[in-house]
């Protein structure tokens, strides 16, 4: 496997142009205000509000997006059946007894902070009977919601079918087994990212929604809004080449090793002083009393800090690869990557890793996949680096 600029043909008219061995048409511009058009608009002529990204994917690519797709709906299953003790995921017996607070012991006014995600426990709730039951078909409903919601972030039209597998690689352990309040949170953001990225301004919309499930969803507006302001944001254009990235991950590592434990009690007192949020100080196990890069590796496990590695591999490999007209999404990847990196060492990795699907599953889906070059050895790697890790994300919620 190697990497190399294949040639594409970008169409300024919206037709499609001399076409590439597996994409037809890739674009990705941005359109004047009289230009832009609705939905509709987009699947007619190539147009979106704002950012366009129109990818014309051929029937041969299609079809492996929709094995692909087939594949990991018919493993997600498997899994479930096998797994016939659907307690034994992680934070499961946690869901019991939030559940049973929730349905037993809620306040009046239980419908103010996450409602939509308290709703659907309690309908689980008051339909089965069973606290244990609900947490169990819980699971199932959000292994549903990951699997219809990655058809919205990986458009059948573009059959990213690498970029499928990949996100379920990293993040299918989590979001189709584990994560009951935050999958919804994490789909509609993630939509509404890639929302954001074609200018469309329903993605506040949809940013809203997700914090209605979940309150973390809050870290995907920030860098939403970089998206839809980085044409007066002239400062941040620095962040459209790759080696932003190493610069932003020395600026804010470095400003974790001098000064972490002021910030960590600092960000603490902040959440402990807004109502609702003091209970995700379990996540905080990171610097309250850390002195420097040592007592963070000794606390920390190594798989987090090679996730950070690869992560940064990826950004890097994503800014390199990318096409010019693609480059003002870089700063929205940028901003999310400085969150991330700053949650991981103001709170913990663990924190940290549950902030980057917002970001990540977007950075997937338009990863210009079609730019590196696969041979048949190039997709037997990228399969067994895929499997292994998915085999080792699942060993840890179980």
């Amino acid at each position: 496997m190697f990497l190399h600029s294949a040639p594409m043909a970008f169409s300024r008219n919206g037709q499609i142009g001399r076409p590439h061995p597996q994409l037809h048409s890739v674009q990705l511009g941005t359109q004047p205000d009289a230009a832009r058009g609705s939905a509709r608009g987009f699947r007619r002529n190539g147009r979106a509000p704002g950012q366009d990204i129109v990818v014309v994917a051929s029937a041969d690519e299609r079809q492996l997006y929709f094995l692909t797709w087939f594949a990991i709906a018919f493993l997600t299953i498997v899994l479930h059946i096998v797994v016939s003790d659907e307690i034994v995921f992680a934070d499961a017996v946690q869901y019991l007894t939030y559940t049973d607070n929730l349905y037993f012991y809620r306040s009046g006014d239980w419908f103010i902070f996450e409602p939509f995600s308290k709703i659907m426990l309690l309908l689980l709730r008051a339909s089965t009977g069973s606290t244990e039951t609900t947490v169990g078909y819980a699971h199932y409903v959000i292994s549903f919601v990951y699997l219809f919601g990655t058809l919205a972030i990986f458009r059948p039209s573009e059959a990213n079918w690498r970029g499928l597998i990949m996100a379920f690689a990293l993040y299918g352990s989590q979001l189709a087994f584990v994560t009951i309040r935050a999958t919804p949170a994490y789909i509609i953001a993630s939509v509404a990212v890639m929302q954001a990225i074609r200018g469309q301004n329903r993605a506040f919309l949809f940013t809203g929604l997700a914090i209605f499930f979940h309150i973390s969803s809050v870290l995907a507006l920030i860098p939403i809004l970089a998206l839809f302001f980085k044409s007066k944001l002239t400062w941040l254009n620095f962040l459209q080449k790759p080696r932003a990235l190493i610069i932003t991950f020395i600026l804010v590592g470095g400003i974790f090793v001098a000064a972490g434990s002021t910030i960590f009690s600092a960000t603490s007192s902040i959440l402990n002083s807004v109502p609702f949020l003091g209970k995700y100080l379990v996540f905080a196990v990171g610097m309250s009393d850390a002195g420097g890069v040592a007592s963070i590796t000794s606390r920390f496990a190594v798989g987090h800090f090679v996730l950070l590695v690869a992560i940064t591999i990826f950004l890097v490999a994503f800014l390199l690869l990318n096409d010019p007209r693609t480059r003002s999404v870089s700063i929205f990847l940028i901003v999310s990557y400085a969150f991330y990196v700053f949650t991981f060492f103001a709170f913990s990795p663990i924190a940290a890793f549950r902030q980057t699907p917002f970001w990540v599953l977007p950075a997937f889906s338009i990863f210009p996949w079609h730019k590196v070059g696969w041979r048949s050895i190039g997709h037997f790697v990228f399969l067994a680096v895929a499997g292994g890790m998915f085999a080792f994300q699942f060993s840890r919620v179980i």
